[in-house]
């Protein structure tokens, strides 16, 4: 499913700079966190309003401008560098790296839109890929959403990738975001993806399951994996484990 074509990614849903997000930070970091927010809502509804009248070179524009006064940085940069390279970039400032995550995953699922109006879909698709990749890093820096709509934002991105395979370092991120946020099923889904991709993942997967094992039923009823289910899939990758190569 397209960026384009999925509704959840054409809705705007609001930014909350809420201060209970971010609790853990200093005074200073938190007003700076709360105004880079604000910032970053006030530039999104610009941009879809310039979506919504096809003034896509506008937007474009808008995109850019945000990332120089938001993150401190070029635009074609960004587009240019990887995931992983953006992120070890963002670690530079440790004390506000997850926010500064999530609001380069705000604007790289922007781009992903402005790509699908363009009918690029390999670009579309790359987009997408390092947003995802960047709002569950956000959330594993700040250790929890940085603000309300941030798991929206994760979803509509996971929509829009539907069916696309993930390289394995997202799908490990994708994988903790699920599990920290009671969503066992879904983290079930990655897990085998990733074991796929790696049998290395196989310990992960009996690490997963038994930590499972240790929770109530209505928690595990809650994450859509009852106790049948987590038992019967601990005892399929032991049987893995067991096996040579």
């Amino acid at each position: 499913m397209r960026a384009g074509t999925d509704p959840a990614c054409r809705t705007l849903h609001p930014i909350e700079p809420d201060v209970q997000y971010h609790r853990g930070y200093g005074v200073i970091e938190r007003d700076y966190i709360m105004r880079m927010i604000d910032q970053l809502s006030k530039v999104l509804a610009r941009i879809l309003f310039l979506k919504t009248s096809h003034e896509f070179p506008k937007a474009a524009h808008e995109l850019a401008t945000a990332s120089r006064n938001l993150l401190g940085l070029d635009r074609e940069l960004i587009l240019l560098m990887s995931d992983t390279q953006l992120i070890e970039l963002l670690k530079a400032e440790d004390a506000i790296a997850g926010p500064k995550c999530y609001v380069l995953g705000m604007l790289l699922k922007e781009e992903a839109a402005l790509a699908s109006a363009g009918d690029v879909k390999d670009r579309e698709e790359g987009l997408l890929i390092k947003s995802l990749s960047l709002l569950t890093e956000a959330y594993s820096r700040s250790g929890g959403l940085v603000v309300p709509s941030h798991g929206l934002a994760i979803d509509a991105v996971c929509a829009a990738l539907h069916g696309v395979p993930l390289p394995l370092q997202v799908n490990e991120r994708l994988f903790t975001y699920y599990e920290a946020t009671g969503r066992y099923d879904r983290a079930e889904d990655v897990l085998f993806d990733m074991i796929d991709q790696d049998t290395r993942h196989i310990h992960t997967g009996l690490q997963f399951y038994e930590r499972l094992g240790k929770k109530d039923d209505a928690e595990l009823i809650r994450g859509n994996l009852p106790r049948d289910e987590v038992n019967e899939a601990l005892r399929e990758l032991a049987n893995r484990a067991r096996q040579p190569g």
